[in-house]
C-alpha cells in the first residue's frame, strides 16, 4: 500500500509542474488514451464529457490545455467544422514521465 501512496504523490508532482486541475488531468488523459491507442478525438468528443463537468466549464478545461501547450487542434482534413484533438510534445513527454514512475514503483 506504501508503494500506491508514494506513486501517487509522485504522480501529483509530475502534475503540478503544468499546474494541472483535476478537470484538465480527466481531459487531457482522455486524448491521450486516444492518441496512444491510435484512435481520432474531437473537440466535440471531449466537450460533451458530461460524467466529468459542464459543456461551458470543459470548454474552458479545453482553451486552458492548449494554452498550456499540452493540446493542440486542427481542422479535419474532410470536414473543416470539426477539430481534432493532439497531444503536443510536452504532453508526450509528461506521459513517458508517469510511465517511467509506474515502472519504477512496480519494481522496487
Amino acid at each position: 500500500m506504501l508503494k500506491y501512496l508514494k506513486l501517487m504523490d509522485q504522480v501529483k508532482q509530475l502534475n503540478k509542474q503544468f499546474d494541472l486541475s483535476y478537470h484538465e488531468i480527466e481531459l487531457l488523459d482522455l486524448a491521450a488514451k486516444a492518441h496512444f491507442s491510435e484512435q481520432p478525438i474531437f473537440v466535440g468528443d471531449l466537450i460533451h464529457q458530461r460524467n466529468i463537468a459542464s459543456q461551458a466549464t470543459l470548454h474552458a478545461v479545453l482553451k486552458r490545455l492548449i494554452e498550456k501547450k499540452l493540446l493542440s487542434t486542427k481542422y479535419h482534413e474532410d470536414d473543416g467544422r470539426v477539430k481534432k484533438v493532439t497531444l503536443t510534445k510536452a504532453s508526450i513527454e509528461h506521459y513517458k514521465r508517469l510511465h517511467r514512475e509506474i515502472n519504477r514503483a512496480s519494481t522496487k
